[in-house]
This record gives structure tokens, sequence and C-alpha cells, in this order.
């Protein structure tokens, strides 16, 4: 909701974010998430998740509420 919505919040608590979908298999457990999320690499599966990927539609001059981002390193 951070940046499909930012005007209906004050702040947001991000917790253990999955922000980047197209780069989400660089990370450590990215590759098992392939079924669950789609692999970028197919164009169908790209188009989907770019549609919703956080980091993508960050919109500079927006007035983005408040953030907390919270992850572990486990």
């Amino acid at each position: 909701m951070l940046t499909q919505r930012p005007d209906l919040f004050r702040a947001v608590v991000c917790e253990g974010p999955l922000l980047d979908m197209i780069r989400l298999i660089s990370s450590a457990a990215g590759k098992t998430w392939i079924p669950e999320y789609g692999f970028a690499q197919d164009p169908a599966q790209f188009k989907a998740l770019y549609a919703y990927s956080p980091y993508h539609h960050v919109v500079p001059g927006t007035p983005y509420p408040s953030v907390l981002f919270w992850h572990s390193s486990q």
C-alpha cells in the first residue's frame, strides 16, 4: 500500500518486505519463492510481477508516509 495508495496512510510498518519482485530470485531464499510468486525471466510472469513490484512504482515527488522497515536476517 505504500506505493499503491500512499494517500491513505500517515505511517507504514514494512516488515520482512519483498520489495523488488523482478530481482526476487537473487535473494537468499528467492529461488524457493518462484512457485508462489513467479519467474521474472518468463515474459508473462514478468508483466505480473512488475505490475505490483513496490520498488518499481516509487514516484519522485510523491508525499509518501513515514516508513519503518523491519527485516530479520536469519
